[in-house]
């Protein structure tokens, strides 16, 4: 902004007109330079997987009285920090920008589902004269604060069990979401995937049931099953895996036993000999907190000293 100033008087009778213009011992017009800043994060919003790791990039910008915005010089100082919610940063939480980009990164990572909240500020000397900015202050320029969403996922396969080889055994697995409320919901409408592998002697037919369809296969409840038998005995494990979208996150989960997902189910065929019956048992399995169907074999033997024989 420049200020001129002008002034006519009166010397003796004669007019004299003199102005800010540097002649006849004046000074020349008055120059008042304003200058700006402003911050910003990105992305603005996002959502992860837990124990993965985010990068936020912020940056700033400089109007040095020119009327247009630079990129900050190298070496500005870029403090982040977390204002609510959960995770910690990978790392410093502060960056210098790099060359004359403006901008710098820093990590965040979370083992805990919730909305994090990131402030980034800066303190930036322009013209000769020191600016703050912060996300979130509302002025001119600056961004907003960044919202970062964590989200979970897991997947259970049940009942372990023991039935006589011909006989069919339904596994059901059930897929759940945390899309960032702290609350498992149903996962309907995604698509399981179950691998049935024989062990021991034991040689599966081929499975029928939901979790055997192409595309989405879950119910309302987040299930899906999967029916087979054997005509032999051993042992066939079942493994589920589901790869799931949350808000753009993806997201892989398996019977493995990881990040609250279940470990892959075991089910043992016998054969029944002659003289044998099968009653079935309920048992709490203690490891899984859940009940767990086994199969109680009774063997009826004739016992000779009930009818005094030898």
């Amino acid at each position: 902004m420049t200020g001129h100033a002008s002034a006519s008087l009166e010397i003796g009778g004669a007019t004299v007109t003199t102005a800010t213009n540097g002649t006849g011992g004046s000074t020349g017009d008055a120059v008042k330079t304003f200058v700006d800043a402003n911050i910003q994060i990105t992305p603005a919003t996002a959502t992860n997987p837990l124990g993965t790791n985010h990068v936020l990039t912020g940056h700033v910008n400089v109007d040095n009285g020119s009327g247009a915005f630079a990129d900050a010089p190298e070496g500005t100082l870029i403090h982040f920090s977390i204002a609510s919610g959960p995770g910690a940063f990978i790392g410093p939480s502060s960056c210098t920008t790099v060359e004359a980009s403006g901008s710098c990164t820093v990590a965040i990572t979370s083992s805990t589902t919730g909305s994090t909240k990131i402030r980034a500020a800066t303190d930036v000397t322009v013209g000769g004269v020191s600016l703050h900015r912060e996300t979130g202050d509302e002025k001119a320029g600056d961004g907003p604060d960044a919202t970062k969403l964590w989200a979970s996922a897991k997947i259970s396969i049940a009942p372990s069990a023991t039935n006589e080889v011909g006989h069919p055994h339904t596994f059901t697995v059930t897929l759940m979401k945390d899309t960032s409320s702290g609350t498992f919901v149903p996962a309907a409408g995604e698509h399981v995937a179950v691998t049935l592998t024989d062990a021991k002697g034991a040689n599966h037919t081929s499975p029928t049931g939901s979790c055997t369809s192409a595309g989405a296969n879950t119910d309302a409840d987040g299930q899906c099953t999967i029916t087979f038998s054997s005509q032999s005995a051993g042992t066939v494990t079942g493994h589920a895996t589901s790869t799931l979208a949350i808000d753009g996150a993806s997201i892989t989960v398996s019977t493995s036993g990881a990040s609250g997902s279940e470990r892959d189910d075991d089910h043992l065929l016998a054969p029944v000999r002659p003289g044998e019956l099968r009653r079935p048992e309920h048992v709490h399995d203690r490891g899984r907190d859940r009940l767990v169907h086994r199969s109680h074999q009774l063997l009826h033997r004739r016992r000779d000293d009930d009818q005094g024989g030898d």
